[in-house]
């Protein structure tokens, strides 16, 4: 059993970087595009899912929370106010991380996907002037033992949609409930994909159906 799930893994592997799934992806990407309404959106989030939205719709990074990580409770903070911390300046701190970690007032901004603090400021102080703040859409996550009550201080935020994913269903209605795949790398935050390039939470989740809507209306 252990040599066949090796072999299936390599084989996996494989599909992975073939023509066949670069393929497959561009066909799925156009669909996705052909069904977006909405256009100059910005997605705030807590992790590395706005920019892979983005990516698959083909559109510029309205945002700064791209390539960076943050706490749920600092993102809430954050979110909730969006105008008074986009003020602040980064401050760079010394950490045992292999990546840039910066201090945005008091909350912790990590850049995992940027090698100097040079090319995180310069990333970060050029999409947050991109903000639109007539069209921001916020995605959270119900993870890191917070209550439903932490959670709740989301709905403060002045934004057009807002979505809470969890892989446990909720009690909210902007509750959308994700089955993880935990065998997966990025499994519990619902960003692998299969041999196709889809991630999981595309294919339990209408994001664009999502982008498209306004909680307001």
């Amino acid at each position: 059993m252990y040599i066949i799930k090796k072999v299936l893994g390599k084989i996996e592997d494989t599909l992975r970087k073939s023509f066949i799934r670069e393929l497959g992806a561009n066909i799925h990407n156009k669909r996705l595009r052909a069904r977006l309404t909405n256009d100059n959106f910005s997605i705030l989030c807590p992790n590395c899912i706005g920019g892979t939205m983005y990516k698959k719709l083909g559109k510029q990074f309205l945002s700064p929370t791209i390539n960076l990580w943050m706490t749920q409770r600092d993102f809430i903070k954050f979110a909730v106010n969006l105008k008074e911390y986009i003020k602040e300046d980064l401050k760079f701190v010394e950490t045992d991380k292999n990546y840039p970690v910066a201090t945005l007032g008091d909350i912790e901004l990590n850049f995992l996907h940027y090698k100097t603090e040079q090319e995180a400021e310069e990333a970060w102080n050029r999409r947050k002037q991109r903000i639109n703040y007539d069209n921001i859409y916020i995605l959270l996550y119900y993870r890191d033992g917070y209550t439903i009550d932490e959670i709740r201080e989301i709905e403060k935020a002045v934004c057009r949609n807002l979505v809470l994913l969890t892989a446990k269903p909720l009690p909210l209605d902007y509750a959308q409930y994700i089955k993880p795949r935990l065998d997966r790398p990025n499994g519990d935050s619902f960003i692998d994909d299969n041999i196709w390039g889809t991630r999981t939470f595309e294919k339990q989740w209408d994001f664009v159906g999502w982008l498209n809507s306004d909680k307001n209306s």
